[in-house]
């Protein structure tokens, strides 16, 4: 996917164009028991499947039989352009 995207001063005038350089789905993996997810989220997972919870970017995948939950978090890698000064 090639973006890119204008960046604005708090006053609104354009400062710089970046280009999207990368997505990565899986950026960042956190992993714990289904009591850990339940502790972290202060929810309460029931039954094995994806949740969404609270400042995820993405669900987690909750597997109640192995007593895991998974959660891959995404990222994406931005080119800006070199400033001056």
């Amino acid at each position: 996917m090639a973006a890119a995207f204008e960046l604005r001063s708090a006053g609104g005038r354009p400062t710089a164009v970046s280009a999207l350089a990368a997505e990565i789905p899986r950026s960042l993996q956190i992993t714990g028991t289904v009591a850990e997810w339940e502790s972290w989220t202060e929810l309460r997972f029931r039954e094995t499947g994806d949740y969404v919870f609270p400042a995820g970017l993405a669900t987690v995948h909750i597997d109640r039989d192995q007593d895991l939950g998974e959660y891959w978090e995404p990222n994406i890698w931005i080119i800006h352009p070199p400033t001056s000064g």
